[in-house]
């Protein structure tokens, strides 16, 4: 089990890396508005909301392997009861985070056209 600790902890650190470059929006966004936009729409696009919301998913889920490793090391089933809870957590705070990001998205393009409008 030792070794099996060792290899979780090495993905929860790399996971945790992740996350801190995409909190200071650096390297490549590992988020799917990212990944499937056009190479235009990437130029263009402000994907802040993007980095923030995948660095918090990549903190979620180097937690969640954090718990993997130290049940390895502990044996203590606890850890799988947390481990479960930030998993519950992770899909919940996706699926709401990527409404309020379209949400957001939406009505700051919804305000151009009507500033079009008015300009033409």
């Amino acid at each position: 089990m030792l070794a099996v600790g060792i290899v979780m902890c090495v993905i929860s650190a790399l996971c945790l890396l992740v996350s801190l470059r995409h909190f200071r929006q650096k390297g490549f966004l590992l988020n799917n508005a990212y990944i499937y936009a056009s190479k235009e729409e990437r130029e263009r696009g402000d994907y802040s909301p993007h980095y923030r919301q995948s660095a918090i998913v990549f903190l979620m889920i180097a937690l969640q392997f954090l718990m993997i490793a130290l049940f390895a090391f502990t044996g203590w089933a606890g850890f799988f009861f947390l481990q479960g809870m930030i998993i519950l957590a992770v899909v919940i705070y996706a699926i709401i985070s990527s409404m309020q990001i379209e949400k957001n998205r939406l009505e700051k393009e919804h305000q151009r056209q009507k500033e079009t409008k008015k300009e033409g």
